[in-house]
């Protein structure tokens, strides 16, 4: 059990600060994952939205080279896991090919819907299934369909395990630097308070236990040095030990 004030004092403050410091950590953490993984998404979708325009121009060739090409680009940026694009039953009537069987797949060439998908198993990806509708110029080659009608579908995974590296990095250094400055912070405290309280109180401490259990030498006094409420008891002190003497000596007169 904790018996001086100087230990109930350390240990309350810093259990104190372990729990403040932790708190807050937890917080900031927290707050901080989410507004990463906001940005991060919506970088991601700004990145999905300019491989979908670069596939769709590139259909709008007609040229099967360069849709290839265009696919084979997109599957080498930095971050993308897997881009494939899957062809419609009159798309696939028309230029030859098969379709998918995926079950998203098939709802997103039905009702024209886009899909997203996150799975946070080996890795964390983000898979992004968007319908390819037909436009104007589209029914060049299109005959058979109209505006709007959904001619093929892009399925593109994106991953995201290395912006999840970094978010860790950047919340271990975080939580280090808080760590860090919460133990200098209390070093500082710990010995602002032993001069400023500790110290008196043990002289405090020292002269009282002459005066009972010493040769109780009543010449000696505190030496007081502040006009705080330690200051205050010190004076008082050395009154007490004042008037002791006094006493005693007005006994040895008399």
């Amino acid at each position: 059990m904790l018996k001086t004030i100087n230990a109930k004092i350390l240990t309350g403050f810093i259990l104190g600060a372990i729990l403040s410091v932790a708190s807050i950590l937890f917080y900031v953490s927290q707050n901080y994952e989410e507004l990463a993984q906001t940005n991060t998404k919506k970088s991601l979708t700004m990145l999905s939205e300019s491989i979908f325009q670069t596939i769709r121009l590139s259909m709008f060739t007609g040229d099967p080279s360069v849709m290839s090409d265009s696919l084979s680009r997109a599957n080498s940026i930095e971050g993308v896991e897997e881009l494939q694009v899957f062809k419609s039953q009159s798309t696939v009537s028309l230029f030859g090919g098969k379709s998918s069987e995926d079950p998203k797949i098939i709802n997103s060439l039905e009702t024209g819907e886009s899909h997203i998908v996150e799975t946070h198993n080996e890795k964390h990806l983000v898979r992004l299934i968007k319908p390819l509708k037909a436009e104007q110029v589209c029914l060049q080659c299109h005959a058979l369909n109209q505006v709007g009608d959904v001619l093929g579908v892009m399925d593109l995974t994106l991953s995201l395990d290395e912006i999840d590296e970094l978010i860790r990095n950047d919340q271990q250094n975080m939580a280090l630097f808080m760590i860090s400055a919460a133990i200098v912070a209390i070093i500082i405290i710990i010995i602002f308070l032993r001069l400023v309280l500790f110290k008196p109180l043990k002289d405090l401490t020292e002269t009282a236990k002459d005066l009972g259990t010493g040769d109780g030498d009543l010449t000696k006094r505190l030496n007081v040095l502040r006009n705080d409420e330690i200051g205050e008891t010190s004076r008082y002190v050395n009154l007490f030990i004042e008037k002791i003497a006094n006493v005693i000596e007005e006994s040895k007169s008399s």
